[in-house]
């Protein structure tokens, strides 16, 4: 074999780097991500559901239905089909575990009960990790303050990037970044002022990890909550979310809970006024009212008839609302003769029961709205 000239070895060098650098548009085209669905209203303002490998921040008031509508979006997450590339079953098979991806709670303020994790419906809450933080393969990780251990913004931001590292393509929901807070402001006395650093902290932590996130197809969510901020003029209040400049910045989704409300033609119920700020697949300022039951999660069966019934459309799905009455007509149902039902909530059961219905009504509408979502898998 000839040995290799200097011209040679430079041209080789030249080659790795091209190789380890240079990419094309294929690159980004042919990434594997995963279409995940939320509800029928929170998929349409995203333009048909959120993409794995993105960063989601919703803001709202306090108690408006931030963290419920995460955790349904979690519970969905979880399921096998969704599990894309770390987390499907060939890639669980070598692990040892199911398929499926893992969500690590971020608890920043440590407000999270068990009325909100039992009141979601397939939400899977196997221990992720065992006493003695070794991992055993479950679905669901808590971190968060505790009796014997303290933890501060620094702790929470080194954690979440040890996370991405070892377990690329899980979900990781923090409640409330906004709320984090710095060992510097920790350990502040009444001395004096003193600066925090927080967002100076957040901002380095969103460049680290913010090229991530699509590369490890992580599933980031943050709360942000809406305080009221009173004007120079002192009568005045606005409107201010939580955050940081960064994290708005590099956010795929930013959604807002414009307000909630009790829903007064159906008893637990919340209706979730929902808009989006921007969105990776649709077009921004999209709105849609989500309606949020209490102890059973987003009511999906609710949405989509109320989307499906709009005034232009009952001729496209096979759902026709005549007054109170409701229709099914045969080819979305199977059966020789139209489906009549009387009442919303009645015809939102049978969709519920009936999951073939549900779907089938749910990609009719999926198709005729959003174009964009067959680019992905």
């Amino acid at each position: 074999m000839a040995k290799k000239t200097i011209d040679d070895k430079k041209k080789d060098d030249i080659k790795k780097v091209k190789q380890s650098l240079y990419l094309n548009a294929s690159y980004v085209m042919d990434m594997e991500r995963t279409l995940i669905s939320w509800s029928p209203a929170y998929d349409a303002i995203l333009g048909g559901g959120l993409l794995s490998g993105s960063l989601t921040l919703m803001a709202g008031r306090a108690k408006s239905g931030k963290t419920t509508s995460y955790l349904q979006l979690v519970s969905n997450a979880q399921k096998p089909q969704y599990g894309g590339r770390y987390w499907n079953a060939g890639a669980s098979e070598k692990r040892g575990d199911k398929p499926g991806r893992p969500v690590i709670f971020y608890n920043v303020e440590n407000r999270l009960t068990k009325r909100d994790l039992m009141s979601i419906p397939g939400l899977d809450l196997s221990e992720m990790f065992d006493a003695d933080g070794n991992y055993v393969g479950g679905k669901f990780g808590l971190v968060s303050t505790t009796d014997k251990n303290t933890l501060y913004l620094e702790d929470y931001f080194q954690n979440i990037e040890k996370t991405i590292e070892l377990f690329p393509g899980c979900i990781i929901l923090i409640d409330s970044i906004g709320a984090l807070c710095s060992k510097k402001i920790a350990a502040a006395t009444d001395d004096g002022q003193v600066r925090d650093n927080a967002s100076i902290l957040s901002s380095y932590f969103m460049k680290r990890i913010g090229p991530l996130i699509m590369a490890k197809d992580i599933i980031m969510l943050n709360v942000l909550h809406k305080v009221a901020n009173v004007g120079a003029m002192g009568n005045q209040s606005k409107t201010s979310v939580t955050g940081g400049s960064k994290l708005k910045y590099g956010a795929n989704n930013i959604i807002d809970i414009r307000w909630s409300e009790v829903d007064i033609n159906n008893d637990n119920c919340y209706i979730l006024h929902l808009e989006s700020e921007t969105s990776e697949l649709g077009p921004p300022d999209i709105q849609a009212d989500a309606y949020l039951r209490f102890g059973k999660g987003l009511w999906n069966s609710y949405e989509i008839i109320l989307l499906t019934t709009d005034a232009d459309c009952n001729h496209l799905f096979g759902v026709h609302k005549n007054g109170a009455w409701f229709s099914f007509a045969p080819e979305l149902t199977g059966a020789e003769k139209p489906i009549k039902i009387q009442g919303i909530i009645n015809a939102a059961n049978y969709v519920e029961e009936n999951k073939k219905v549900y779907n089938k009504l749910y990609q009719q509408y999926a198709s005729s709205n959003w174009t964009n979502t067959n680019l992905y898998k």
